[in-house]
């Protein structure tokens, strides 16, 4: 009872100071307001449904990666992250011209099957690594976007 009656004086002499003095007080809460104080910015946070679908698709791929790093698969989570290694290096390259993440994806996939036939045309073939490298390559189909 005693609590809630000091809140309320709290707010009550908060609301009866300037706003210069409440800005500087160190323990002024902030205005209320519609927006939030900090904005928040996550590489998994799903972008605008206006924004373009190269966008779109790296926000997809960068929630395989926290949602394969969850389920603890280290295959998924190592194709993906070299497709966004992919994707800023690219970036520093060409300076704002950025390549698609489509192409890029499509450009690891075809990179991984010519691994993979390599692998199976050596003297001694190596099944074990031509398998890995067709499961790299199923995952980073999984995140083709379908073709219209």
């Amino acid at each position: 009872m005693l609590l809630r009656q000091a809140l309320r004086n709290n707010y009550a002499l908060r609301a009866q100071l300037p706003r210069s003095f409440e800005a500087t007080s160190l323990r002024s809460s902030p205005a209320p307001s519609n927006q939030p104080a900090w904005p928040r910015f996550s590489s998994t946070e799903a972008p605008a449904s206006n924004e373009d679908p190269e966008a779109l698709l790296l926000a997809k791929v960068k929630y395989g990666i926290k949602e394969a790093m969850k389920a603890k698969d280290s295959l998924t989570s190592t194709v993906l992250r070299s497709i966004v290694s992919e994707h800023q290096y690219s970036a520093k390259q060409k300076g704002n011209q950025v390549s698609k993440v489509s192409k890029l994806i499509t450009k690891a996939i075809k990179r991984r099957q010519d691994t993979a036939k390599q692998f199976r045309a050596a003297k001694p073939p190596r099944e074990d690594l031509a398998e890995q490298e067709e499961k790299e390559a199923a995952v980073l189909e999984t995140f083709l976007p379908e073709a219209k």
